[in-house]
């Protein structure tokens, strides 16, 4: 009897044991739903990637990043370059006309739009730079711009401001809240007191 009593115990937890472990591993749909559509892990992951914008078989804008990352299955739909990137913008005789580079830089391919940031420079053909932190090109517009610190380099001046707008090709550029230093010739400084 006690054999019995001690066999229906064995049963009985074997039983709830088991009742347990099917219990502890069903999941809610929605749950498992959850989990598995997390943003962190990117949907395409590239190396050494290139990029050539054309028209009418002339190229225009060549982009070059070390690694992108392919969140375009989310909303916002975005491409990541954490490692930088480097572009160069072309005339339309293939001359370059401008380069850009940035630690970091983010593509939202619904808008158009690019953000670089971490030593963010622009060099344009006639040897202006420009310094920021930050930068937003919007390709729809053919446009550049920052609300953030900025520094332009000239051959003739230095100039700071707190923001800035130009053409994606930063060949005409207006800077905001500006400050700075400008260079006289001195030849010209002296040629302008003799006339005078």
């Amino acid at each position: 009897m006690i054999k019995q009593l001690l066999e229906h115990i064995k049963t009985a937890v074997v039983f709830f044991t088991i009742a347990f472990f099917i219990q502890a591993c069903t999941n809610d749909v929605k749950e498992v739903h959850e989990l598995t559509q997390t943003t962190d892990f990117p949907l395409r992951l590239q190396y050494n990637v290139h990029y050539e914008y054309s028209d009418s078989a002339r190229k225009q804008i060549d982009i070059k990043a070390a690694e992108a990352l392919d969140f375009t299955d989310v909303e916002p739909a975005y491409i990541e370059f954490p490692k930088g990137i480097q572009v160069n913008f072309y005339t339309r005789s293939g001359e370059q006309e401008a380069f850009l580079k940035a630690n970091y830089a983010k593509f939202l391919p619904d808008e158009n739009l690019w953000e670089a940031r971490g030593n963010v420079v622009v060099i344009n053909s006639k040897k202006e730079e420009l310094n920021s932190e930050e930068l937003i090109w919007d390709q729809n517009q053919k446009l550049i711009y920052s609300t953030q610190f900025v520094k332009i380099i000239t051959p003739e001046s230095i100039l700071t401001g707190e923001g800035f707008e130009a053409d994606q090709n930063f060949s005409k550029w207006k800077i905001t809240g500006s400050s700075g230093s400008i260079d006289i010739d001195e030849e010209l400084e002296e040629n302008e007191t003799e006339e005078n």
